[in-house]
Parts: structure tokens; sequence; C-alpha cells
């Protein structure tokens, strides 16, 4: 099982500004990392042009340098100005067809970033297809990054069979499902089960083959610690949800736990449960821990690191977790 870090923003926000540094990866040499999640963002600009591919092929190489492997995350940034309204019209799931004009410009973004970065082996299909804040009927939600099973198993359809084009022995895996117990209630439907089950039975057998891992993202027992049978309970449910995946590894491309509010002990006792309960299921094939350092701007102390880079008993436990 490898052990990896899912990078925040690494360009600043009109991405002519690389923000991801020495520091960043002295910190990623020293925990031990053996893979990265990038997310690639378009920002406010028009199209992909090839100063910002440039820019990020300057990270990726830095990164492959250090013998670390990069997954290239294609979320919804990768379109010049998305919206959730844009990417979820005409969904099956409310009397549509299932596809419109923002597929095929995702498909397109895909297409050209996949052909550009053929060094990256490994790619995850959105970020946290199932994230919903707003749900007024049973056949409508909103809210957070979630999109409708019609449209993702249309859209994945298409980009597996582009990426597979540009690089046959691409590795792709399902966008991070949202894994949760908010409320205390752990189901197959707040693990991220159900809705992986309403993807598959829209998915072509062929395109479940060509899947190599299913995407999970790990936030249980956010408050307090984690109990690892949740855990267990929630790779259960998720290795389940796809028929002809069960054999295949589950990819924790996200997880973690804010310290503060938690004391940091608490932070580095979830981790360490994280790592040994995901290695003890034997269907883990990595876990990546959200963050290298806090973020207070954006309200974020999921990191190894505090925002100057001093480290948290929870570097010190990650640094200790063996190399597969």
């Amino acid at each position: 099982m490898n052990k990896g870090i899912a990078l925040e923003q690494v360009l600043s926000n009109d991405t002519r500004t690389v923000i991801f540094g020495q520091r960043d990866l002295d910190a990623l040499r020293e925990l031990g990392a053996q893979v990265v999640r990038l997310e690639l963002r378009l920002g406010p600009n028009p199209a992909w042009d090839q100063a910002l591919l440039d820019r990020y092929a300057g990270i990726v190489s830095r990164l492959q340098g250090l013998g670390i492997a990069v997954i290239g995350l294609l979320s919804h940034q990768i379109v010049a100005g998305p919206r959730q309204v844009d990417w979820n019209a005409n969904n099956a799931e409310n009397g549509g067809t299932g596809t419109n004009p923002f597929v095929d410009r995702y498909v397109e973004a895909a297409t050209q970033l996949a052909r550009a970065f053929q060094g990256i082996p490994l790619w995850e299909i959105w970020n946290e297809p199932n994230a919903w804040t707003r749900h007024p009927s049973p056949t409508e939600y909103s809210g957070s990054t979630f999109i409708y099973p019609s449209i993702y198993a249309g859209l994945l359809t298409r980009v597996i069979q582009q990426i597979k084009g540009t690089r046959q022995d691409a590795r792709i895996m399902s966008g991070g499902v949202f894994c949760h117990n908010i409320g205390g209630d752990l189901t197959p439907d707040s693990a991220g089960a159900g809705y992986l089950q309403a993807v598959a039975s829209r998915l072509e057998r062929a395109t479940i083959g060509q899947l190599e891992a299913i995407g999970l993202h790990i936030y249980l027992d956010h408050s307090g610690v984690l109990n690892p049978k949740n855990l267990r309970t929630a790779l259960t449910f998720i290795q389940r949800a796809v028929p002809g995946m069960e054999k295949k590894p589950i990819d924790i491309t996200e997880a973690g736990w804010q310290s503060p509010p938690l004391a940091p002990e608490v932070q580095a006792a979830n981790l360490r449960t994280l790592f040994q309960a995901s290695k003890d299921a034997g269907n883990v094939g990595m876990v990546c821990w959200f963050l290298i350092r806090d973020n207070p701007a954006a309200k974020l102390s999921f990191g190894l690191c505090r925002a100057d880079y001093s480290r948290k008993l929870a570097f010190a436990e990650f640094a200790k977790i063996p190399a597969r």
C-alpha cells in the first residue's frame, strides 16, 4: 500500500505564479511520500495555453525527480467558467438524455491534458462527484461538486476512451467519492456506495474493465477519534458497489482530520489508525493525506505541518509508515 499526499492549490489564483516550492518538496521527501495528487486548474484563463501547461509541467518534473508518482486530478476546474447548472444540465434523472455541452468541453480539456502530460501515469476523473449540500426532492441535488450519475457515467466513459487512446497503460480511477458519517450514521449512501451503484448501472462492462481503481475520500468521525470499524465498514460498502471491481483496489486519494480543533495527539492517532486499518483491509492500493500544511486563509487545518511548516505530531507518524 502506497502512502501519499493530496496537494492543495499549487498555483496562485490567477495561475501565473507557482506557490508550490522547495519547502513543500523538502517536506514530501522527509515524509517519504510515494505519490501525490495534483489538481490541474485552469483558473481564470479561457483555455489551456502552453505557458500554463509549462508551469504545471515544472511541478510534475520536480516531483518525479524525487521518485514521487503523480495523480492528475481532472476536476470540474479544467473547464473555463465551470457552473454546476451547466455540468448537470439535461440529466437523465430529471428527464434529460444525460449529455450536454459542458461534458463535451470537459472531455476536450481532459484529452488535451492527457496528451500534454503523458508522463503522468495516474488519472482521477472528477472530485467528490457525490458531494451535495441541497437535496430538495428525491431526484434533485445541488451544491458542492455533485454531478448526476447519468452525466458522470457518460463523461467517465468518454474520458477513459480518450486517455487510453493517448496512453494505453494509463491507470484511471473514478473520482474520489465523499465518505462520511456526519450526523452519526454510516450507511451505503453516506459512504458513497449508493452513488457508485447508480453510476455503475449506466456503465458498459468494457468501461468498468478499464477502470483500475475506485477513488475514495475518507472523512469519518471528523469531530473525534477514528473508529477503525467505521473505516472497515465503509471499505466493504465501496468494494461491493461496482460489479466487476470487487478484486480491484480502492485508492483513498484524500483523507484527513483538522487540528485544531482536534488535539494534535488525536490527529496523529487518527492518521495511524487510518493507515493501519487500510493496510489490514487488504484491498487499499494507496492512502493520500490532505494536506502538507495548514491553510489559515481557507480555514483548513488538516496539514501535517502548520502554516509556517513547523511539524505537527502527525508529521512524524506519517514519516514512520513504511513504504511498500
